[in-house]
């Protein structure tokens, strides 16, 4: 989501006299908000649960909806509410809603205009708070297509599904794939974490295979599994049910 793009805001107010004194105000001080202005509180709530908006002008006393059982009825997630009121008893209830501001009729300018900037700085900042968080699901769920297997002399690019095992050998790992074997300086426990998005599983201290490679599940003697490859890997007595979960068992 982009922080930059329009904000959209609302301005209600049964008093027309208000909603005129906001139209100046937006005009002049904030022209890059798109705000629409609404005398009656129920097409106010109607446009803004089809067409959310990110920040809320709202009076509270009004005829048949006040403001508080407005955003009771606004559809989630509320937008960042400023109240401009002539009524100061109901501040502590504004806490509820997590108002922004506070504002009391006649309305301080400067008051204003700083209780608008703040707005428009949080909500700016939950923007790239969701871009950002946005960005990292993506990468996190991102399926991994080619290892770097680097050696003395070269790197060689490997298709993650071509891997059929990883065997841990102290500080080295062995991976072997359709296409012939690496030896690589890092441990089994690096592959675990880059491989376990990738139908890769841990079955043993020293094994790690690609869990569509299994053939064939022997039970004899404990948990042997049979690999496409001919290979016969143990499954550990304490890594039997997540293997078998994975297998579908």
């Amino acid at each position: 989501m982009d922080s930059h793009r329009i904000i959209h805001a609302a301005w209600i107010d049964d008093e027309s006299f208000n909603l005129e004194f906001g139209k100046r105000q937006m005009a002049t001080h904030f022209q890059e908000i798109n705000c629409r202005f609404f005398q009656h509180p129920e097409s106010a709530l109607q446009h803004m649960n089809q067409h959310p908006v990110d920040l809320l002008f709202l009076d509270i006393q009004m005829p048949d909806l006040n403001g508080f059982q407005l955003l009771e009825r606004l559809i989630s997630p509320l937008p960042v509410v400023i109240f401009v009121t002539a009524y100061d008893e109901y501040a502590i209830k504004a806490i509820r809603f997590s108002a922004l501001d506070y504002l009391l009729k006649p309305v301080d300018i400067n008051l204003w205009k700083a209780a608008t900037l703040r707005a428009v700085r949080r909500i700016q900042n939950d923007r790239q708070s969701e871009q950002l968080q946005s960005m990292i699901d993506q990468l996190r769920h991102k399926k991994l297509e080619k290892l770097a297997l680097p050696s003395l002399d070269r790197i060689d690019f490997v298709s993650v599904e071509r891997i059929i095992r990883c065997e841990g050998q102290n500080n080295y790992t062995h991976i072997y794939t359709m296409d012939g074997h690496y030896l690589v300086s890092r441990t089994l426990k690096d592959y675990e974490e880059m491989l376990s998005d990738s139908g890769f599983v841990r079955v043993h201290l020293s094994h790690l295979i690609q869990i569509s490679q299994v053939k064939t599940l022997r039970k004899k003697d404990g948990i042997q599994l049979i690999l496409y490859d001919g290979t016969s890997i143990p499954v550990a007595r304490s890594r039997r049910e997540e293997v078998l979960a994975a297998l579908g068992l």
